[in-house]
């Protein structure tokens, strides 16, 4: 399987990078925990490769995973820092014909929107590993739009958000 009906490589044309996130939320108590979303991410890192995207330019964020798989990546953690560097390596240096994923696997949230610019006043948002009661761990919808933005006109984005209140969330 190829985007664009071939194979590309990475001069400018077709699959480019990637990032995939997946939280299973291993730090919350276990009734807040997921279970399927590590695998989803490594599911779409799998995809991604056969898509043509090569695997050097594909950032994978999961919670811990024990495994010998050497097909696997080593991952780091989805916190919001991680999480925030992924979206700006996904659009830094991309140039028109490139084509760009992004896969989160996890929770969805909704904020207070201060901004006074959603109609519900709450903003939507991806909840990321470090996220606590004390110290909420979001990336708003806003801050994804903005991130993704900075890539040229030319370039394709493909987002899949696999979280809930996330219907809106790049506001299309």
């Amino acid at each position: 399987m190829a985007l664009h009906g071939g194979a590309h490589t990475v001069d400018g044309r077709g699959p480019t990078k990637a990032v995939v996130v997946g939280c299973n939320y291993t730090s919350f108590p276990e009734a807040r925990r997921l279970h399927g979303c590590v695998n989803d991410a490594l599911f779409h890192y799998q995809f991604a490769k056969a898509a043509g995207f090569p695997p050097e330019h594909i950032k994978v964020l999961t919670d811990p995973v024990n495994h010998n798989d050497p097909n696997i990546p080593k991952a780091h953690l989805p916190t919001k820092h991680h999480l925030s560097s992924a979206l700006h390596w996904l659009v830094d240096g991309a140039r028109a014909g490139d084509v760009l994923y992004l896969f989160f696997a996890g929770y969805g949230s909704q904020v207070k929107d201060t901004r006074g610019a959603e109609i519900d006043g709450r903003r939507s948002c991806l909840v990321c590993s470090d996220h606590s009661p004390l110290d909420p761990s979001v990336i708003p919808a806003d801050a994804i739009r903005a991130a993704l933005a900075k890539a040229p006109a030319e370039t394709s984005i493909f987002c899949v958000f696999d979280a809930g209140h996330c219907g809106t969330l790049l506001d299309l």
